[in-house]
Protein backbone atom coordinates (compact mmCIF):
# COMPACT_ATOMS: atom_id res chain seq x y z
CA UNK A 1 0.00 0.00 0.00
CA UNK A 2 1.35 3.56 -0.49
CA UNK A 3 2.28 5.81 1.48
CA UNK A 4 0.78 9.09 1.13
CA UNK A 5 2.46 12.15 1.30
CA UNK A 6 3.22 13.84 4.41
CA UNK A 7 2.13 17.32 4.00
CA UNK A 8 4.19 20.31 5.00
CA UNK A 9 3.84 22.85 8.13
CA UNK A 10 1.66 25.23 5.76
CA UNK A 11 -0.06 22.43 3.76
CA UNK A 12 -1.72 21.14 6.68
CA UNK A 13 -5.54 22.30 7.44
CA UNK A 14 -6.44 23.97 10.37
CA UNK A 15 -8.09 21.12 12.42
CA UNK A 16 -11.33 22.36 13.44
CA UNK A 17 -12.19 24.42 9.82
CA UNK A 18 -13.14 21.94 8.14
CA UNK A 19 -16.51 19.93 8.55
CA UNK A 20 -15.13 16.42 8.97
CA UNK A 21 -18.29 14.23 9.70
CA UNK A 22 -19.09 15.13 6.12
CA UNK A 23 -16.53 13.14 4.86
CA UNK A 24 -15.82 9.70 5.07
CA UNK A 25 -12.95 7.98 7.26
CA UNK A 26 -10.94 7.58 3.82
CA UNK A 27 -11.41 11.38 2.71
CA UNK A 28 -10.78 12.42 6.46
CA UNK A 29 -7.27 10.35 6.57
CA UNK A 30 -6.29 11.60 2.71
CA UNK A 31 -6.96 15.12 3.76
CA UNK A 32 -4.76 14.79 7.44
CA UNK A 33 -2.17 13.06 5.37
CA UNK A 34 -2.32 10.03 7.59
CA UNK A 35 -1.17 6.31 6.68
CA UNK A 36 -3.81 4.11 8.01
CA UNK A 37 -2.17 1.27 8.34
CA UNK A 38 1.23 2.43 10.28
CA UNK A 39 -0.17 6.01 11.66
CA UNK A 40 2.14 8.96 11.54
CA UNK A 41 5.98 8.49 11.55
CA UNK A 42 7.95 9.80 15.02
CA UNK A 43 9.12 12.91 12.88
CA UNK A 44 6.06 14.15 11.50
CA UNK A 45 4.28 13.74 14.94
CA UNK A 46 7.12 15.74 16.72
CA UNK A 47 6.79 18.02 13.46
CA UNK A 48 2.66 18.31 13.86
CA UNK A 49 3.16 19.03 17.50
CA UNK A 50 5.46 21.91 16.92
CA UNK A 51 2.68 23.17 14.85
CA UNK A 52 -0.25 23.02 16.64
CA UNK A 53 1.10 22.52 20.53
CA UNK A 54 0.39 20.49 23.31
CA UNK A 55 -2.76 18.77 23.07
CA UNK A 56 -4.17 20.57 26.39
CA UNK A 57 -6.96 23.20 26.94
CA UNK A 58 -4.96 26.81 28.05
CA UNK A 59 -4.87 27.26 31.73
CA UNK A 60 -6.43 30.15 32.95
CA UNK A 61 -4.49 33.05 33.28
CA UNK A 62 -2.77 33.59 36.53
CA UNK A 63 -3.47 37.17 38.66
CA UNK A 64 0.01 38.74 39.42
CA UNK A 65 0.56 39.41 43.20
CA UNK A 66 -0.49 43.74 43.13
CA UNK A 67 -3.90 42.68 41.09
CA UNK A 68 -4.42 39.71 44.32
CA UNK A 69 -3.75 42.58 46.42
CA UNK A 70 -6.01 44.90 45.43
CA UNK A 71 -8.44 41.76 44.59
CA UNK A 72 -8.37 41.62 48.35
CA UNK A 73 -8.22 45.15 49.28
CA UNK A 74 -11.61 45.48 47.62
CA UNK A 75 -13.37 43.78 50.16
CA UNK A 76 -15.84 45.81 52.18
CA UNK A 77 -14.49 45.14 55.91
CA UNK A 78 -10.70 45.63 54.66
CA UNK A 79 -11.88 49.19 52.84
CA UNK A 80 -13.33 49.27 56.52
CA UNK A 81 -10.03 49.19 58.37
CA UNK A 82 -8.10 51.34 55.87
CA UNK A 83 -11.15 54.04 55.93
CA UNK A 84 -10.72 53.81 60.25
CA UNK A 85 -6.98 53.74 60.04
CA UNK A 86 -6.53 57.19 57.52
CA UNK A 87 -8.72 58.92 60.05
CA UNK A 88 -7.06 57.69 63.04
CA UNK A 89 -4.18 59.30 61.17
CA UNK A 90 -6.02 62.42 60.64
CA UNK A 91 -6.70 63.19 64.22
CA UNK A 92 -3.31 62.57 64.84
CA UNK A 93 -3.44 58.84 66.83
CA UNK A 94 -0.31 57.58 64.50
CA UNK A 95 0.48 54.32 66.63
CA UNK A 96 -3.33 53.17 65.89
CA UNK A 97 -2.93 53.81 62.23
CA UNK A 98 0.28 51.76 62.34
CA UNK A 99 -1.25 49.02 63.95
CA UNK A 100 -4.40 49.05 61.55
CA UNK A 101 -2.47 49.28 58.78
CA UNK A 102 -0.33 46.72 59.80
CA UNK A 103 -3.29 43.93 60.50
CA UNK A 104 -4.19 44.84 56.60
CA UNK A 105 -1.25 43.18 55.31
CA UNK A 106 -1.15 40.41 58.25
CA UNK A 107 -4.64 39.48 56.27
CA UNK A 108 -3.98 40.53 52.85
CA UNK A 109 -0.94 38.27 53.09
CA UNK A 110 -2.41 35.27 54.22
CA UNK A 111 -5.59 35.41 51.94
CA UNK A 112 -3.22 35.62 49.09
CA UNK A 113 -1.08 32.97 50.03
CA UNK A 114 -3.65 30.83 50.65
CA UNK A 115 -5.22 31.17 47.56
CA UNK A 116 -1.88 30.14 45.44
CA UNK A 117 -1.27 27.15 47.89
CA UNK A 118 -4.54 26.28 46.69
CA UNK A 119 -3.91 26.38 42.80
CA UNK A 120 -0.86 24.65 43.50
CA UNK A 121 -2.61 21.57 45.01
CA UNK A 122 -5.02 21.62 42.40
CA UNK A 123 -2.29 22.22 39.32
CA UNK A 124 -0.22 18.72 40.87
CA UNK A 125 -3.12 17.37 41.28
CA UNK A 126 -4.17 17.45 37.87
CA UNK A 127 -0.60 16.18 36.45
CA UNK A 128 -1.25 12.97 38.50
CA UNK A 129 -4.64 12.34 36.52
CA UNK A 130 -3.16 12.91 33.10
CA UNK A 131 -4.86 10.98 30.57
CA UNK A 132 -2.87 8.50 27.83
CA UNK A 133 -3.98 7.48 24.81
CA UNK A 134 -3.02 4.17 22.63
CA UNK A 135 -1.46 6.15 19.54
CA UNK A 136 -0.49 4.26 16.28
CA UNK A 137 3.09 5.77 15.64
CA UNK A 138 5.48 3.70 13.09
CA UNK A 139 3.31 1.23 12.78
CA UNK A 140 2.94 -0.08 16.49
CA UNK A 141 0.28 1.03 19.42
CA UNK A 142 2.17 2.88 21.53
CA UNK A 143 0.97 4.16 25.14
CA UNK A 144 1.74 8.45 24.97
CA UNK A 145 0.26 11.10 27.43
CA UNK A 146 -2.58 12.44 26.02
CA UNK A 147 -1.40 16.08 25.70
CA UNK A 148 1.54 14.69 22.80
CA UNK A 149 -1.39 13.52 20.40
CA UNK A 150 -1.56 15.54 17.24
CA UNK A 151 -4.08 15.78 14.26
CA UNK A 152 -3.47 12.82 11.81
CA UNK A 153 -2.97 10.58 14.65
CA UNK A 154 -4.61 7.30 15.08
CA UNK A 155 -5.94 6.63 17.98
CA UNK A 156 -7.84 3.02 19.57
CA UNK A 157 -10.56 3.99 21.23
CA UNK A 158 -12.49 1.52 23.97
CA UNK A 159 -14.79 0.68 26.60
CA UNK A 160 -13.94 2.95 29.76
CA UNK A 161 -11.25 5.48 27.60
CA UNK A 162 -12.08 8.99 27.98
CA UNK A 163 -11.54 10.86 24.23
CA UNK A 164 -8.28 12.64 24.41
CA UNK A 165 -9.17 14.85 20.88
CA UNK A 166 -11.84 15.46 18.71
CA UNK A 167 -11.75 13.03 16.19
CA UNK A 168 -13.53 11.18 13.17
CA UNK A 169 -14.34 7.16 13.10
CA UNK A 170 -12.28 4.75 11.05
CA UNK A 171 -13.75 1.73 12.07
CA UNK A 172 -16.71 0.63 14.95
CA UNK A 173 -17.44 -2.30 16.93
CA UNK A 174 -20.66 -1.74 19.20
CA UNK A 175 -18.97 1.40 20.39
CA UNK A 176 -20.97 3.67 22.48
CA UNK A 177 -19.81 6.92 23.97
CA UNK A 178 -21.24 9.41 26.95
CA UNK A 179 -20.78 12.53 25.77
CA UNK A 180 -22.66 14.31 28.73
CA UNK A 181 -19.98 16.67 28.95
CA UNK A 182 -20.45 18.65 26.16
CA UNK A 183 -24.31 17.88 25.74
CA UNK A 184 -25.58 17.02 29.20
CA UNK A 185 -27.45 14.28 28.12
CA UNK A 186 -26.29 11.03 30.57
CA UNK A 187 -27.64 8.52 27.67
CA UNK A 188 -24.71 6.82 25.58
CA UNK A 189 -24.74 7.89 22.27
CA UNK A 190 -24.17 4.95 19.40
CA UNK A 191 -21.73 5.41 17.26
CA UNK A 192 -20.73 4.37 13.33
CA UNK A 193 -17.93 5.32 11.60
CA UNK A 194 -19.81 4.04 7.79
CA UNK A 195 -21.88 7.39 8.08
CA UNK A 196 -21.14 10.32 6.14
CA UNK A 197 -23.58 13.28 7.80
CA UNK A 198 -24.87 16.76 6.05
CA UNK A 199 -23.21 19.62 6.75
CA UNK A 200 -26.00 20.89 9.23
CA UNK A 201 -26.13 18.02 11.35
CA UNK A 202 -25.83 19.60 15.20
CA UNK A 203 -22.91 18.75 17.46
CA UNK A 204 -25.22 15.94 19.42
CA UNK A 205 -26.21 14.08 16.34
CA UNK A 206 -22.28 13.02 14.53
CA UNK A 207 -22.66 9.84 15.01
CA UNK A 208 -19.61 9.36 13.22
CA UNK A 209 -17.32 11.08 15.46
CA UNK A 210 -16.19 11.58 18.98
CA UNK A 211 -15.16 14.34 21.15
CA UNK A 212 -12.37 14.97 23.71
CA UNK A 213 -13.92 15.18 27.25
CA UNK A 214 -16.43 12.27 26.20
CA UNK A 215 -16.35 8.85 27.61
CA UNK A 216 -16.44 4.99 26.11
CA UNK A 217 -19.07 3.50 27.55
CA UNK A 218 -19.01 0.14 25.54
CA UNK A 219 -17.42 -1.37 22.41
CA UNK A 220 -14.45 0.17 20.53
CA UNK A 221 -13.05 1.41 17.80
CA UNK A 222 -10.39 3.33 15.92
CA UNK A 223 -10.50 7.38 14.77
CA UNK A 224 -8.23 9.75 13.38
CA UNK A 225 -7.75 13.28 15.29
CA UNK A 226 -9.21 15.95 13.52
CA UNK A 227 -8.67 19.02 16.73
CA UNK A 228 -6.60 18.83 19.87
CA UNK A 229 -6.34 21.44 22.86
CA UNK A 230 -8.39 24.54 22.24
CA UNK A 231 -9.91 23.95 19.36
CA UNK A 232 -11.96 21.18 20.03
CA UNK A 233 -15.47 21.01 20.84
CA UNK A 234 -14.57 20.60 24.79
CA UNK A 235 -11.87 23.80 24.27
CA UNK A 236 -14.83 26.29 22.60
CA UNK A 237 -17.41 25.39 25.61
CA UNK A 238 -14.41 25.84 28.07
CA UNK A 239 -13.24 29.43 26.23
CA UNK A 240 -17.16 30.59 26.43
CA UNK A 241 -17.36 29.66 30.23
CA UNK A 242 -14.25 31.59 30.82
CA UNK A 243 -16.25 34.82 29.12
CA UNK A 244 -19.10 34.23 31.45
CA UNK A 245 -18.73 35.79 35.20
CA UNK A 246 -20.44 32.97 37.51
CA UNK A 247 -23.93 35.03 39.70
CA UNK A 248 -23.35 35.32 43.23
CA UNK A 249 -24.88 32.59 45.33
CA UNK A 250 -27.45 33.84 47.70
CA UNK A 251 -24.95 33.35 50.39
CA UNK A 252 -22.35 35.40 49.42
CA UNK A 253 -24.94 38.33 48.72
CA UNK A 254 -26.31 37.58 51.90
CA UNK A 255 -22.70 38.26 53.29
CA UNK A 256 -22.01 41.32 50.84
CA UNK A 257 -25.39 42.52 52.26
CA UNK A 258 -24.46 42.41 55.72
CA UNK A 259 -20.81 43.54 55.50
CA UNK A 260 -22.14 46.88 54.01
CA UNK A 261 -23.85 47.23 57.05
CA UNK A 262 -21.16 46.71 58.94
CA UNK A 263 -19.13 48.87 57.40
CA UNK A 264 -21.21 51.90 57.84
CA UNK A 265 -21.99 51.07 61.51
CA UNK A 266 -18.35 50.84 62.10
CA UNK A 267 -17.89 54.22 60.35
CA UNK A 268 -20.49 55.59 62.18
CA UNK A 269 -18.98 54.63 65.37
CA UNK A 270 -15.59 55.66 63.83
CA UNK A 271 -16.67 59.70 63.43
CA UNK A 272 -18.95 59.85 66.27
CA UNK A 273 -17.02 58.51 69.04
CA UNK A 274 -13.80 60.76 68.66
CA UNK A 275 -15.72 63.66 67.51
CA UNK A 276 -17.58 63.07 71.02
CA UNK A 277 -14.12 63.03 72.56
CA UNK A 278 -13.35 65.90 70.77
CA UNK A 279 -16.58 67.83 72.22
CA UNK A 280 -16.00 67.02 75.71
CA UNK A 281 -12.35 67.83 75.57
CA UNK A 282 -13.20 71.62 74.20
CA UNK A 283 -15.99 71.66 76.77
CA UNK A 284 -13.81 70.91 79.96
CA UNK A 285 -10.77 73.05 79.01
CA UNK A 286 -13.48 76.25 78.87
CA UNK A 287 -14.20 75.85 82.42
CA UNK A 288 -12.55 77.73 85.08
CA UNK A 289 -12.28 75.54 88.56
CA UNK A 290 -13.53 78.06 91.64
CA UNK A 291 -9.98 79.20 93.64
CA UNK A 292 -8.29 79.06 90.22
CA UNK A 293 -6.58 82.57 88.92
CA UNK A 294 -8.76 84.84 87.75
CA UNK A 295 -11.85 83.32 88.79
CA UNK A 296 -12.88 86.07 91.12
CA UNK A 297 -12.97 83.51 94.32
CA UNK A 298 -10.39 82.95 96.67
CA UNK A 299 -11.03 80.03 98.64
CA UNK A 300 -9.11 79.73 102.33
CA UNK A 301 -6.91 77.09 103.53
CA UNK A 302 -8.72 77.25 106.80
CA UNK A 303 -12.73 78.03 107.04
CA UNK A 304 -12.72 78.89 110.70
CA UNK A 305 -10.62 81.72 109.95
CA UNK A 306 -13.28 83.74 108.01
CA UNK A 307 -15.70 82.68 110.84
CA UNK A 308 -13.73 84.34 113.38
CA UNK A 309 -12.89 87.27 111.34
CA UNK A 310 -17.01 87.42 111.28
CA UNK A 311 -17.61 87.11 114.90
CA UNK A 312 -15.19 90.40 115.65
CA UNK A 313 -16.93 92.45 113.57
CA UNK A 314 -19.95 91.90 114.48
Amino acid sequence: MSVPPVLKQDELPPANDRQWYTLTAQQTVAQLGTDTPNGLMTMEAQRRLAQSGLNRLPARKRRSIPAEFIKELREPLILMLLVTGVLYGLWGEFSDTLTIFAVILVVLGVEIFNERRAEQAIGALGKLAEPTASIRRDGQYVTLPAEQIVPGDLVLVQAGQRVPADARLITTVGLMADESSLSGESIAVEKDAALTLPAETPLTERHNMVFAGSTISQGQGTAVVVATGAVTELGHIAALARRVKPPRTALQISMRALSRWLVWIALGFSLVIPLLGWLRGRCGGGKRRLGSPGSGVRLTDQPGRALRQGSRTA
